[in-house]
């Protein structure tokens, strides 16, 4: 395999639904290229028929991480020249080669930005002055991109072993464990390899977006738009993005574009046409959900005078 997609489902079944979606959305812009697909997991039989049929698994035994640490460990499931790492909260919306070949040549990078100060799980001038680095990358780490060798392994490496030093470090835990952002981050910096900019064409992440996310998986249309880009995010950027992966970060998957495309990619690889699977989508998922949400936030101040505010559900990935 000279060119791999990879991505991670351990745990609850949810991870395992993420997956089977991100795999499917995938499959819609890439069967006909040289680009594989391979779901690290800790339990094959989870994977879906439909996916497991034609994907490639990496089976992970023994291993004592948990969470985002898994992150830690992607050169180890990998067997590919080169691979792009894409989180299973991820569908992807266009062929993938461009992305593949952008960053080809580049031993290790992700999208980011690289900085020499600020707040990022603690603070980013101490850590650069523990580590004796001038900056470190700082991103999301919904994709990675690395390519076969010992000097990419040398940033996991180097990941792995500051692991056992997080909180020494002063890095600020995410939902309670070791987040591998902040780790690899630290890795690549040593190494010397930096994020790479990106105007949002190869990838968005909801939770930073204010406005509204258009999204049609099988068609190929996706735009992320966000009024206050321009000047506080990106000055070079639009205030539109479309790009080819969609990252719906932490609880975003709820949301009833996420939900609707998932849906559709299922009915769609359960053999179900093309607009038959869209109207079912738009039935069973869309309408209710935006109905209820309407409901909601139209009787939500009515509820807060009877009864005060409701406690915060927990986040089912947790």
């Amino acid at each position: 395999m000279t060119r791999e997609v990879l991505s991670l489902a351990c745990g609850k079944q949810i991870y395992f639904e993420m997956v089977a979606s991100l795999a499917r959305s995938f499959r819609q812009h890439n069967r006909d290229n040289e680009i594989s697909f391979t779901i690290a997991t800790d339990d094959p039989k989870k994977i879906p028929a439909d996916v497991a049929e034609w994907c490639e698994v990496h089976v992970i035994e023994n291993s004592e991480a948990v969470g985002f640490e898994l992150k830690l460990s992607l050169d180890l499931y990998s067997k590919a020249e080169r691979t792009l790492f894409i989180d299973a909260d991820c569908l992807v919306t266009r062929d993938l080669t461009e992305v593949f070949e952008s960053f080809e040549g580049k031993t290790f990078t992700c999208l980011g930005k690289n900085l020499d100060e600020g707040e990022w799980f603690g603070d980013i001038a101490a850590r650069v002055k523990a580590i004796g680095t001038k900056e470190i990358p700082v991103f999301v780490g919904a994709v990675y991109y690395f390519e076969r060798g010992a000097e990419s392994k040398a940033v996991f490496d180097e990941a792995r072993a500051q692991a056992d030093h997080y909180d020494d470090l002063g890095i600020v835990r995410l939902r309670g464990r070791k987040n591998e952002e902040p780790l690899i981050s630290i890795g690549m910096a040593k190494a010397g390899y930096q994020a790479s900019l990106d105007d949002g064409s190869f990838k968005c992440d909801v939770m930073g977006f204010a406005g509204a996310v258009r999204i049609d998986v099988p068609a190929g249309t996706v735009s992320f738009r966000d009024p206050r880009r321009e000047f506080l995010h990106c000055p070079k950027c639009s205030e539109v993005a479309h790009p080819a992966i969609a990252h719906f970060n932490d609880a975003f998957t709820s949301m009833w574009q996420y939900r609707r495309e998932c849906h559709r990619l299922r009915a769609l690889a359960q053999g179900h046409s093309s607009a038959k699977a869209s109207l079912e989508s738009k039935l069973k998922v869309e309408f209710p959900q935006r109905s209820k949400e309407f409901l909601k936030d139209t009787l939500r101040p009515i509820y807060h005078s009877l009864f005060g505010a409701r406690k915060v559900k927990q986040n089912e990935r947790l």
